[in-house]
């Protein structure tokens, strides 16, 4: 991504810019030094698409996702950008997490106060658990083949789900729900058909996948046996 300066805005929608700025930011600098880390949830869908109204509200820090191998080469990364490492959340999740914190006041317009005291940053890394937006992509963002903005990359996921059942079952089932259920939130006709045809798009790049061994063996077990985590509720 690209670096931008961010324009000056009131309250919660200024916060917001310096935060999708600062993973601009924290993204080159990676890529700069070879290491790979995305932003993801609310903000990477914010990022991504155009019609913004319904991806717009506050955000407390950034959650992003990289390679557990590449954790050292981060915390000197972002140790550059005034960030220390929280080892009390690191060892909590056992090292599943690497968040980081920076003191910080957000300024620049005049009598606006801070939004909140400290930068937070969130890695997860090698795997994310937890939930996120997902109505908005398929209206905004068309299905691909290939990793490019404002491209859904429908044959990468079709091959992880083609890899594991668990996952192939909650991502066809959650589709699904996302094609029923789009006509019950405020879209146009017109975007609720585009968000049943890209979801038919994936749904077909994942059953067309070619599944794997290990794919087929717990396909037959199905959901007699539980697949997946229990996830708490986030904002």
């Amino acid at each position: 991504m690209a670096s931008e300066s961010t324009p000056a805005a009131p309250g919660g929608e200024r916060v917001r810019l310096e935060m999708l700025d600062e993973d601009r930011r924290l993204v080159d600098a990676a890529r700069s030094a070879g290491l790979t880390l995305r932003l993801l949830g609310g903000l990477a869908v914010r990022e991504h698409c155009r019609t913004a109204q319904r991806c717009e509200r506050d955000h407390s820090d950034l959650d992003m996702v990289a390679r557990a191998k590449q954790a050292r080469g981060l915390v000197t990364l972002f140790a550059g950008f005034g960030y220390t490492e929280n080892y009390a959340v690191s060892t909590a999740t056992a090292n599943a997490e690497l968040p980081f914190v920076r003191p910080r006041v957000h300024g620049g317009v005049s009598g606006a106060g801070p939004a909140h005291a400290d930068d937070h940053v969130e890695i997860f890394l090698d795997a994310f658990r937890m939930d996120r937006d997902i109505v908005t992509l398929p209206g905004d963002a068309e299905v691909g083949e290939e990793d490019a903005r404002g491209l859904i990359n429908g044959r990468y996921i079709g091959q992880l789900c083609a890899d594991d059942w668990g996952l192939f079952y909650d991502v066809a089932t959650n589709l699904t729900h996302v094609d029923e259920g789009a006509g019950t939130f405020d879209l146009s006709d017109l975007r609720v058909a585009r968000v049943h045809k890209r979801v038919v798009r994936l749904i077909a790049a994942i059953d067309g996948a070619p599944k794997s061994v290990r794919w087929r063996l717990r396909a037959r077990v199905g959901t007699r046996k539980t697949w997946h985590n229990q996830i708490d509720a986030q904002e």
